[in-house]
């Protein structure tokens, strides 16, 4: 509306002008060649005005012909593009499909349609020779893709995707932490950093990946506290090789301080507290873990504490069992840790007593092969057949098991031997640690794939 009154008062300010021009007196003479002219000077304006309107008309006439050529060069252009696209689309498609073939067509088409294009067309180009098994195909895509700054990241996923099919981890590693300065705060590469890095055993930067893996919500919390307890401890341990106790101790005290409760850190200090000498603070260590959180492997060890005249007196070893009772006396483990001193010093009255309170809190298999124990060592063939018969039905009980391959181990460790994944052993059943295995493992071969464009070939 503004813009048509703009336009009206304009024209009446040149018809105005046009006008008073006209009533203006006066007269133009042109004397040229013998010829004399002579005219108003409102006709000589007038026609000065229609010359230049003329003159301009052609010029617009003479600039649309000229671009006619570039215009139609565009439409072509225009037309390319969207059937380049229309390519690369169809392609994409065509390698989520897995259809090899018809990827490889819609590289081709797409790379004659859009021949300057270095981002999209690249990655269907790599995508397609990767179906095809062309390996060098495809990293020679992803390596220029690397020139592009806009797209140089696929480059870099592309690249890690294909060192880690070809399980070559120190060069995935080179590409994740390219692809971490690229994208310092995106989960996936910070969880495939973090792998890589406790694969390649550098616990240092491992340690480092791990924080911001959990400020980024990369690792849940939980997961992390764990993987940050089992790393410490295995420096720990790499410190005690080395003859160095005093920070293997400290590093181990670090690690229970983080949970008093996890059985391995526990029962680690306290070796390295007898080992000093100081019996009481080990004893403490126990007596705090079995508080937070009974367990079998810390029964041995407090067996191995008891005082010397503990050792040879039946009643006073039952007492200094009798302990673990007092601080849990819900937990079977207690009743069970009694039932079993009961047993070995020949006293078997209290022996059953806390057999049976021990299965009115929990039948197992451990229950059972104790009271079979008993009733053997009190000559009663018949209950014993029984119970060993009960124990191979009772539930199983828990074991220290690797939850990536189920392979059942004596005791914990931070790598799970012969494949060596870090912090997999757990305390549980093996069909459960199994089940409960997570989508991306805590460790070795098994890594983030985050886009299924960039996974390997089918």
């Amino acid at each position: 509306m503004l813009r048509a009154i703009f336009f009206a008062i304009k024209v009446l300010i040149v018809i105005a002008l046009a006008v008073w021009v006209t009533r203006q007196p006066g007269v133009v003479e042109i004397n040229w060649l013998g010829y004399n002219i002579t005219a108003h000077i409102g006709l000589v304006l007038f026609s000065a005005l229609v010359f230049i309107i003329v003159l301009l008309f052609l010029h617009r006439i003479y600039l649309w012909i000229a671009r006619l050529p570039a215009f139609f060069k565009n439409k072509k252009s225009q037309a390319n593009v969207q059937k380049g696209i229309s390519a690369v689309t169809r392609g994409l498609t065509a390698v989520a499909s897995g259809d090899a073939d018809a990827s490889q067509k819609m590289a081709l088409e797409a790379r004659r349609y859009l021949p300057h294009e270095k981002g999209l067309t690249l990655l269907l180009e790599a995508q397609s020779a990767r179906l095809k098994g062309d390996e060098v195909k495809a990293n020679e895509c992803f390596q220029a893709l690397l020139n592009d700054k806009n797209a140089s990241f696929l480059g870099i996923r592309g690249l890690l995707s294909n060192a880690l099919a070809e399980k070559d981890h120190p060069k995935a590693l080179e590409y994740a932490r390219k692809g971490l300065d690229m994208n310092p705060r995106q989960p996936w590469i910070i969880r495939t950093v973090y792998d890589l890095e406790v694969q390649a055993q550098e616990w240092e930067n491992a340690a480092k990946t791990l924080q911001r893996a959990m400020r980024y919500k990369a690792i849940d919390p939980e997961q992390g506290k764990k993987d940050q307890m089992a790393m410490i401890l295995y420096q720990s341990d790499i410190m005690a090789a080395e003859g160095d106790d005093r920070k293997a101790l400290q590093l181990a005290k670090k690690a229970l301080k983080m949970d008093g409760g996890f059985t391995p850190a526990a029962l680690y200090v306290a070796r390295l507290l007898q080992e000093k000498d100081n019996k009481r603070a080990a004893i403490k260590v126990i007596e705090t873990a079995w508080k937070a959180k009974p367990h079998p492997d810390l029964v041995s060890y407090w067996d191995a504490l008891a005082p010397e005249k503990a050792k040879n007196n039946p009643m006073q070893r039952l007492r200094w069992f009798e302990k673990l009772v007092a601080w849990q006396p819900d937990s079977d483990q207690s009743q069970l840790a009694a039932a079993s001193a009961a047993i070995d010093g020949g006293l078997w009255g209290e022996a059953r007593q806390y057999l049976d309170r021990a299965q009115s809190l929990r039948e197992s298999a451990a229950l059972y092969k104790l009271f079979a124990q008993l009733y053997e060592n009190t000559s009663q063939p018949e209950q014993a057949r029984i119970c060993e018969a009960k124990a191979w039905d009772a539930p199983a009980d828990p074991v220290w098991v690797c939850r990536k391959t189920g392979r059942i181990y004596e005791q914990w460790s931070p790598l799970a031997k012969p494949h060596d994944s870090f912090n997999t052993i757990i305390w549980g059943f093996p069909q459960n640690a199994m089940m409960s295995l997570p989508f991306q493992s805590n460790g070795q071969d098994d890594f983030l794939a985050p886009d299924i464009l960039l996974s390997h070939k089918p």
